[in-house]
């Protein structure tokens, strides 16, 4: 007989990939600045590292470099970093089901998933929890 889990409550970023030029930069700059950055796919003889982004030229489709492999961002997509620094693409319906928004506070340039700990950095003291913003990609 299975066994039951809750899947434990984590803060993640994402960014909703629209399929304009301009969202494509955008998610595409984000991505680049938080893993090993762009790399060629298109180079036949380069290797896929562990963490970046690409555009394929047969498809136009942006490409980034997950623990998985290389996964496909299509129009529609979330654009996903996890609570590794991983990147990944994100079907808007599984999306929908896994995630909603939540609030965060910011404060002393890091953002923070309660507001006690805002408080406490504008305050001039240190943060109970640490910043949900200064995840390393290299964990």
């Amino acid at each position: 007989m299975p066994s039951y889990f809750m899947k434990i409550p984590v803060t993640i970023e994402a960014m909703l990939f629209d399929g304009s030029e301009v969202d494509c930069a955008d998610v595409y700059q984000w991505v680049e600045s938080n893993t090993q950055g762009s790399f060629d796919i298109n180079d036949p003889s380069g290797e896929v590292p562990a963490s970046g982004v690409s555009i394929d030229a047969a498809t136009g489709f942006m490409v980034i470099a997950t623990l998985e492999g290389v996964m496909q961002v299509k129009k529609g997509d979330w654009v996903i970093r996890g609570v590794k620094g991983e990147f990944y693409p994100c079907k808007p319906d599984i999306f929908e089901k896994t995630y909603e928004p939540t609030e965060v506070f910011e404060a002393g340039g890091h953002t923070y998933e309660n507001l006690a700990d805002a408080m406490r950095v504008r305050a001039g003291q240190e943060p109970l929890n640490p910043p949900i913003d200064t995840r390393s990609t290299n964990d």
